[in-house]
């Protein structure tokens, strides 16, 4: 595993950089993407672990990470478990896509529930995690982080702006507008297919390089700020809430 120790063998550049693209602009406006990360796809669901969150202390929120019990999650570790229970709402997203595509039918209670899900808790808790916590302190311990965050900011951008589009169509969808509901279509599909995409390469790339360079300490003050954030960002007691909406869209593909 590449660790913040290591040198690069050629050009000059940091490993980071030359995995993620030197965060330059490319056509449209895009930091560049190599092959390595378009190749990172494969998300395995898995099963959802029935709390993503760190249970913590009450007094864990002081200025010294507290000592953690052998075998606690990791803050890489909360972020995966997290990206099992957004997977059930990317294929919900991806059923319904399909459904309407075939039918022009749309169930427009439960795409209501998706840009619900989207917006507070894979954007509202779990990204701001990852944007307010994890990528500052990987810039901070790592100057060739640069490059993959900015990435995974702009897709997360990205992601926004197919959730608007999705909500600004819907009250004409209800209505059986047909172009609209093409529009909820087009998409959904859309934020599913990047997010899918995003989630791959954060599993199996973002993560695997942070796992190198956090020290366990980093770990452990990340998991306390992840748990600050959830409690700021959205409430006590809604995580829960979360859980089972993402459960409720699942059950019906099954």
């Amino acid at each position: 595993m590449w660790t913040a120790r290591d040198t690069p063998a050629e050009s000059g550049e940091c490993r980071p950089c030359r995995t993620f693209g030197s965060g330059r602009s490319g056509r449209g406006g895009n930091a560049t993407e190599p092959s390595e990360l378009r190749h990172a796809n494969h998300v395995d669901v898995g099963s959802v672990p029935d709390d993503c969150a760190v249970d913590l202390e009450e007094d864990s929120m002081t200025e010294q990470a507290p000592d953690h019990e052998q075998g606690s999650p990791t803050a890489t570790e909360i972020l995966k478990h997290e990206h099992q229970l957004v997977m059930l709402v990317v294929e919900a997203m991806e059923r319904e896509a399909d459904k309407i595509e075939t039918t022009g039918e749309i169930d427009s209670d439960d795409v209501a529930r998706m840009v619900d899900f989207s917006e507070n808790f894979t954007d509202g808790c779990h990204h701001a995690k990852e944007e307010k916590s994890l990528f500052p302190r990987l810039r901070e311990s790592n100057a060739g982080m640069q490059a993959p965050t900015s990435v995974m900011l702009q897709q997360h951008e990205s992601g926004r702006q197919r959730i608007r589009a999705v909500d600004a169509a819907l009250p004409a969808a209800r209505q059986g507008d047909a172009d609209a509901t093409r529009l909820v279509a087009e998409n959904l599909r859309a934020y599913a297919v990047g997010l899918r995409d995003h989630i791959g390469k954060e599993n199996e790339v973002l993560f695997p390089m942070a796992d190198g360079i956090l020290s366990p300490d980093d770990q452990r003050r990340l998991a306390i700020e992840f748990d600050r954030i959830e409690s700021e960002e959205i409430g006590a007691g809604v995580h829960e809430k979360y859980h089972a909406m993402a459960r409720e869209l699942a059950g019906k593909g099954a």
